[in-house]
């Protein structure tokens, strides 16, 4: 009998826990793709958006069997992937500079 009221008080935390809306902190978008739309939009695998979702290189909603990314979060995905690539160029750039000296001498 006292482990049914403990079960019992238990769900009820539980379902008060999921009950909880915790405001986002960036501004989502009213702009909702599928799956599908977002790896045609990104133009990869849907196997790569599927392990980015799970390494949580991108934020996903899941409705029912459906599974929905903001337009913010592919923004804010291509964003940080440009910022990596300028700085893969410029360290790659001061390396070829530094050969040019060498070679020069």
């Amino acid at each position: 009998m006292a482990s049914r009221k403990k079960n019992k008080r238990l769900i009820k935390k539980l379902k008060m826990l999921k009950a909880k809306i915790v405001p986002p902190e960036e501004p989502l978008s009213n702009i909702w793709y599928t799956n599908k739309q977002a790896w045609k939009k990104l133009d990869i695998s849907p196997s790569t958006l599927k392990r980015w979702r799970n390494r949580g290189k991108v934020v996903a909603s899941k409705q029912g069997n459906k599974v929905y990314i903001n337009e913010y979060h592919l923004q804010k995905l291509l964003k940080d992937g440009l910022q990596t690539i300028i700085l893969i160029l410029s360290a790659l750039s001061q390396c070829a500079e530094g050969w040019d000296g060498l070679l020069a001498s």
